[in-house]
């Protein structure tokens, strides 16, 4: 079911923004192609084709990291 309720949110987002490139990351995307699968399956099925044939959808690969890394590289940049 999450994999579903995230696709839908996808394709909303790319319906609206028409994206090259989705990046789902934090820590749910630790079960990897098992949630991925289905979000891709969903996307398919609700956005636009020509949209999903340009986008590509991928697991970050930071992980459940990305919220920790992405605060110190702001730190780092704000106060150099």
């Amino acid at each position: 079911q999450t994999g579903k309720w995230i696709g839908i949110a996808v394709a909303n987002v790319l319906n609206l923004l028409n994206l090259d490139m989705v990046v789902l990351g934090g820590g749910v995307m630790v079960a990897g192609d098992l949630l991925l699968n289905p979000i891709i399956a969903e996307v398919k099925r609700r956005a636009f084709t020509a949209m999903v044939a340009q986008c590509e959808i991928v697991a970050s690969l930071l992980g459940g990291q990305a919220g920790v890394i992405g605060s110190a590289m702001l730190a780092r940049d704000t106060f150099r």
